[in-house]
């Protein structure tokens, strides 16, 4: 498919300083017919910690004062959605007591004035994929606080694959197919039914593919798209 996006959201992850054509400005270049076009927004992952200074002189630098803030964590409001982007990299998400204090208001003053909240952060809470969560406190400090304030979207990137859970009537969905080798969606399945059994059964898709999430907004209804980079798709939901 071909889209010509207003807004681009990354989850974090945006190049590994694999080898010397692996930059940021590579990545630049490789997201300009884009990004020329659409506000961008980006979460920030573990990989952008991978050189003593990348954080700061990358990521800080460049991406340094979205939604007015100097924090890893913002939030912004375009259209009918607000969008809270979180910080799950520098230090344990389930304990950091500002941020979570700043999401309970930001949560509240979204309820009220926006017809959707999207939440976004780089490390899933639910996966089968070889990154899947041995803890549960970040979920259990985070999916109350989504289900008291009405939100019906988590996207979260960190595993090499894509799949999306529905617990409480929310949609945690796991892409992190941009581009990367893929991981197997699967790989962590018996460790899952072992260590949570049933938690497995809360997965509605999955795909071993890369592609990219496409969310179209008509007033209060959003239709979501996956499409993979062979011309299919993956996965399909709205939120009403």
């Amino acid at each position: 498919t071909t889209a010509a996006p207003d807004l681009l959201l990354h989850g974090g992850d945006m190049q590994y300083e694999a080898n010397p054509f692996d930059t940021w400005n590579g990545l630049s270049e490789s997201l300009a017919a884009v990004t020329s076009n659409a506000v961008f927004h980006a979460c920030v992952g573990n990989h952008e910690y991978e050189s003593g200074d990348e954080i700061e002189q990358m990521y800080d630098r460049l991406f340094g004062g979205q939604g007015g803030s100097m924090d890893r964590y913002f939030a912004f409001r375009y259209g009918d959605v607000h969008f809270i982007c979180l910080d799950s990299e520098t230090g344990d998400l389930a304990t950091d007591s500002a941020q979570l204090s700043w999401l309970e208001q930001e949560l509240a003053a979204a309820a009220g004035a926006a017809a959707h909240t999207v939440v976004a952060f780089h490390r899933p809470v639910y996966s089968l994929s070889k990154h899947f969560p041995d803890d549960t406190a970040t979920r259990d400090a985070l999916h109350p606080l989504f289900v008291e304030h009405g939100v019906r979207l988590v996207l979260c990137g960190h595993a090499h694959c894509y799949e999306r859970f529905v617990v409480d009537e929310i949609n945690y969905v796991v892409d992190g197919g941009g581009g990367a080798t893929l991981y197997d969606p699967n790989e962590d399945l018996a460790k899952a039914d072992r260590l949570r059994p049933g938690e497995s059964d809360l997965r509605v898709a999955v795909s071993e593919t890369h592609g990219a999430l496409i969310m179209e907004v008509d007033g209060g209804s959003v239709t979501v798209n996956r499409f993979d980079t062979d011309g299919g798709t993956s996965d399909s939901f709205s939120l009403g």
